[in-house]
């Protein structure tokens, strides 16, 4: 029974962060290891460990097919075989933004009257492949300013038109997406 007892592993956990604009062949960590050490991994894993305890890049990271995944490394005692240790390495791929949101829907001429006061006057959308991360609308108006009293802007994306613009005949309405990744 202490015999079974004996042969049951050490594991160990890490957990490291790796961004998706690591370059492939880059070395991300080292680990020490002896000689009786092996990675139990496929050369698919997009982070691999050589014999020397180097972690390598070994395919482009992309948060968006993947945020996470492990990789295990047995460590053997070579005066025991019995023995070994077990090292589990979680890793985090951290986003860049490589996907900016796109908008959609803005038309090129808005054309307005009084009638309209209250309306939903444009329709906008957002994608973003950065799934991972939720992105909001906000909105910045251009010259001339008092149309920023003129219109607002829902979280679904409606343009409504709040109040006519009195005495201003032309402007520029700009709306951003953004996502918040930096």
């Amino acid at each position: 029974e202490a015999n079974n007892e004996e042969k049951k592993p050490i594991t160990f956990y890490l957990e490291l962060n790796v961004s998706e604009s690591e370059v492939v062949g880059n070395i991300v960590g080292k680990l020490n290891l002896t000689e009786g050490s092996h990675f139990d991994g496929s050369l698919e894993n997009a982070l691999i460990v050589n014999s020397i305890g180097q972690i390598i890049v070994s395919k482009q990271l992309d948060f968006e097919k993947e945020e996470n995944f492990k990789i295990t490394i047995y460590e053997k005692d070579l005066r025991r075989p019995s023995w070994f240790a077990k090292i589990e390495v979680s890793f985090n791929i951290l986003d860049v933004n490589d996907e900016p949101p796109v908008i959609s829907g803005m038309p090129e001429f808005l054309v307005i009257d009084e009638k309209q006061v209250g309306k939903v006057v444009a329709s906008l959308s957002v994608e973003d492949k950065d799934t991972a991360n939720p992105f909001f609308l906000r909105w910045i108006f251009s010259t001339p300013f008092e149309l920023s009293d003129c219109f607002s802007i829902s979280n679904s994306g409606d343009l409504d038109l709040e109040k006519y613009p009195e005495n201003i005949f032309s402007g520029e309405i700009r709306v951003v997406a953004s996502d918040n990744v930096k």
